[in-house]
């Protein structure tokens, strides 16, 4: 398990943090967005206003909604529609979706590392999102949430690579010269996991506290009980999943093979289980394309 920061290590993190001068953060469209779902009178009409004043952002979320991810029956041609039909937490993670691929656009740094990065974090967004439709006991909790967590569950790691490039180099060196997991190889290095910085980018950018402690404990979350901790279940199970469909051999040191008994037992994550959700997600990545390809062209 990582170590969890000192307030000293915490002001160190958030000083390294904002010596980045363009460290990204999401366009205005996002936060009003964001701060009017959350609003209880808000409504529809309102949601649809903010959007107009965006056309790229507004495209973007049309190209997604009419994706075979989501599975409409007819052609979404505008936003009032797109909320009317996915619903306003879908269409927030969508903006934050192609909020987040803009806003990594211009990096360039270790293209094959960033290739895979999201590669693994759509897998890991859409195992999160069917762990919830799927699973009765989970059946009060937002699948869009947990999408937008298992999206975003490494993003201290794309941080890492594209604004801390000789610490990337030093942590790669490292985990092809010893037997480490990716954050022992980063608290070494810099002194802290990327789960630390991923979860103070979401506190900067206002993201809930559900998705802040899914990203910060996806390793080392504690039983299902409130709805923040459930959420960190779930991702720290998508994460499994993503690896196991698609890594097939997962190493030892990171503890992959050993979910926290207590979860297995709250999902009931039998061999034959895992099996059939990573047959199931798969299915959902094989219909995921226009998310791989916005993410990697970004």
């Amino acid at each position: 398990m990582q170590a969890q920061l000192t307030a000293n290590s915490e002001e160190k993190l958030r000083r390294r943090l904002s010596t980045i001068s363009n460290l990204p953060s999401p366009p205005l469209v996002f936060t009003q967005i964001t701060k009017v779902i959350n609003d209880p009178k808000s409504s529809v009409k309102d949601v649809a206003a903010i959007m107009s004043e965006d056309a790229a952002m507004s495209a973007k979320v049309l190209r997604l909604s009419n994706s075979a991810f989501y599975g409409a029956r007819s052609e979404i041609t505008g936003i009032r529609q797109a909320i009317l039909v996915l619903g306003l937490e879908a269409v927030k993670s969508l903006v934050l979706s192609s909020s987040v691929f803009d806003m990594f656009k211009s990096q360039k740094l270790d293209t094959d590392f960033q290739e895979a990065f999201w590669r693994h974090s759509l897998a890991t967004a859409l195992a999160g999102r069917m762990l919830i439709k799927q699973h009765r006991s989970l059946s009060c909790y937002d699948p869009e949430v947990a999408f937008s967590a298992g999206l975003l569950h490494d993003i201290g790691k794309l941080i890492i690579c594209c604004f801390m490039p000789e610490d990337h180099k030093r942590i790669k060196q490292q985990l092809q010269e010893q037997r480490l997991a990716d954050y022992q190889a980063e608290e070494s290095v810099i002194g802290y996991a990327h789960t630390l910085i991923g979860r103070m980018l979401a506190q900067n950018w206002k993201l809930p506290a559900s998705i802040q402690e899914a990203i910060e404990f996806h390793h080392s979350p504690v039983a299902p009980g409130g709805e923040d901790s459930t959420y960190s279940c779930v991702i720290h199970v998508a994460d499994y999943l993503a690896r196991l469909t698609f890594e097939k051999k997962l190493p030892e040191i990171e503890g992959w093979s050993y979910l926290l008994p207590e979860i297995r037992e709250y999902l009931g994550l039998t061999t034959e289980v895992t099996d059939a959700l990573s047959h199931r997600l798969l299915e959902e990545y094989s219909c995921s394309s226009t998310f791989i390809q916005m993410a990697l062209s970004a």
